[in-house]
């Protein structure tokens, strides 16, 4: 009997694979689909490129990087499932890279996943806003899930460079929260002693260890808890990224990026219901631009935005404790495009002479 290779996914449904039988043809599919993973070459994009390649509705995956990408794209090539891999190397490629991109994915970071010191926000910073000032000329009609860190700030960096070249992205920019999702589905069941597989808990807010709430009274298919159980579970989540043994989360990271892309692929071809939660931009919370809900996709990216599921007061104070630290990011990301720093102590005296430019409270109503 042929060997099946299971293909990750979400909502109940997998893709079968036959190592001597395929049929892609019984799949819905719309031909073209080019998913560009920038940053390719690094620790998220290789084992995220991986889990791409498995997928039978990517027809091209586009791997690119400003180091050596080549071998790894030649490799991966060999790998005998649907899509084809190119790849392209530095920054005069790029606009190959991009152009008739469907899906754009940006984990590109100057150090890993995990790393959040000031620094790390400058460098990424300014790799953000390279990329998306590139897709903005290249695919402008593409989604744009941002996976480098810290996403509660560079996603809306990433909407004010994209807003500055006449692109309006509120429905096709991500900020992958998938991660906490994954997290928390893992903490729930062993919980309630049920496979991972099984769970679905929604995640709001935003994206980082202090903004983030796991909405466990929404969980199915239960959603009984006990409260030292509900405080040990979201405990968990928040200190996830620091419980790794030294080690970065590149590959639950790289695995919720998979599955995140997966299902805008699955939203690209027609697929309805659904539903994922990812930080976008939002009106849902009057003191903040940017959060973390349920979101339904579709054909344009974000077809509706399902708002705050109901919530416990446990939950809602979480939340509400959430929201300065995420309006601090968002402000963080905001400033940064509007006064980017200078590259070196002569454009610091410049900057000096034409004197660029440099939310409080908490959420009232939900």
């Amino acid at each position: 009997m042929p060997a099946l290779l299971k293909i990750f996914n979400r909502n109940g449904m997998f893709f079968k694979l036959s190592r001597f039988n395929r049929n892609y043809g019984k799949q819905a599919k719309v031909m073209g689909t080019k998913v560009t993973v920038c940053g390719a070459a690094g620790a998220v994009g290789q084992p995220l490129a991986l889990l791409l390649k498995q997928s039978p509705l990517i027809d091209n995956l586009c791997l690119y990087d400003i180091g050596g990408i080549n071998g790894f794209a030649y490799e991966l090539g060999y790998i005998d499932t649907i899509g084809k891999v190119s790849a392209a190397k530095g920054e005069e490629n790029l606009g190959d890279a991009l152009y008739g991109s469907n899906i754009v994915v940006i984990c590109a970071s100057r150090k890993g996943p995990a790393d959040l010191t000031s620094n790390t926000f400058q460098e990424n910073a300014k790799i953000v806003a390279n990329l998306c000032e590139s897709i903005a000329k290249y695919s402008p009609m593409a989604l744009i899930l941002i996976i480098t860190n810290p996403v509660n700030s560079l996603v809306p960096l990433a909407y004010n460079v994209l807003k500055c070249k006449g692109i309006d992205s509120k429905t096709r920019l991500f900020g992958l929260a998938t991660l906490n999702n994954v997290r928390t589905n893992t903490f729930v069941a062993e919980a309630l002693g049920i496979e991972p597989e099984c769970v679905m808990t929604p995640v709001v807010g935003g994206v980082s260890d202090k903004t983030v709430v796991p909405v466990l009274s929404s969980s199915s298919p239960c959603n009984e808890f006990t409260e030292e159980q509900m405080q040990t579970i979201t405990r968990k989540v928040k200190s996830a990224s620091q419980d790794t043994m030294g080690a970065t989360p590149a590959l639950s990271c790289a695995f919720a990026a998979a599955r995140f892309v997966t299902n805008l692929t699955r939203g690209l071809h027609g697929r309805e219901q659904i539903v994922a939660c990812s930080y976008v931009k939002s009106d849902i919370c009057p003191m903040v631009d940017y959060l973390t809900t349920p979101i339904s996709l579709g054909i344009q990216g974000i077809s509706k935005n399902l708002g705050l599921p109901d919530m416990t007061e446990y939950e809602s104070c979480l939340l509400d404790q959430a929201i300065p630290y995420l309006v601090e990011d968002i402000n963080k990301g905001v400033a940064y495009y509007a006064s980017p720093p200078p590259d070196d102590d002569c454009s610091n005296i410049l900057r000096q002479r034409k004197g660029c430019p440099a939310k409080e409270n908490i959420c009232p109503n939900r």
